[in-house]
C-alpha cells in the first residue's frame, strides 16, 4: 500500500454541469500537487446523496486509505443539516480529508477544531447556491 492514498468522492449532484471525468481529473491533479495519491473514486447515488449514505458506509468500511477527497464541502450540505458528524468521524479514524473546491486539507483533530465554526456556517453561507444545485435534480 502506498502512503497517502486517498479515496475520492465525486459530487453526483453536479454531474450535468461538471462531468465525472473532469471532477476526477481536478481532484487528481490537486492531490498530486500536495504529494497525495488517488487510489479510487466513488459516487453517491442520486436517491441518497442528500443523506450521504454511500459516504457514511464507506467511512465505516475497511478501506485501506489514509484519507478521503471530496469535490466540495457542498456534498455534506445537501440534506437538512451540514454533516459535520461524518467529517469528524473521518478525522477520529486518523484519516485525512480534502475538499477540492475549497482547497482545504484537514489532517488531524486540532485542525478540525480550529475550523469547526467555519464548517458549521458553510451551509448557511452557501444555502442559495445549494438550493440552485438541488433544483437541477
Amino acid at each position: 500500500m502506498k502512503k497517502n492514498n486517498f479515496l475520492a468522492f465525486l459530487d453526483i449532484s453536479i454531474i450535468d454541469i461538471l462531468p465525472q471525468k473532469f471532477q476526477r481529473e481536478l481532484i487528481l491533479n490537486s492531490l498530486i500537487k500536495q504529494k497525495l495519491n488517488l487510489e479510487n473514486v466513488r459516487n453517491e447515488n442520486l436517491d441518497s446523496f442528500r443523506d450521504c449514505e454511500v459516504i457514511k458506509k464507506t467511512i465505516n468500511g475497511k478501506f485501506k486509505v489514509q484519507g478521503f477527497a471530496f469535490f466540495s464541502l457542498l456534498q455534506f450540505c445537501y440534506g437538512k443539516k451540514f454533516r459535520y458528524d461524518l467529517v469528524d468521524k473521518i478525522i477520529k479514524k486518523k484519516q485525512k480529508i480534502y475538499f477540492f473546491r475549497e482547497d482545504l486539507l484537514i489532517q488531524n483533530s486540532n485542525e478540525l477544531k480550529k475550523l469547526r465554526k467555519s464548517l458549521l456556517l458553510f451551509k448557511i453561507n452557501n444555502q442559495k447556491f445549494i438550493d440552485k444545485i438541488l433544483t437541477i435534480q
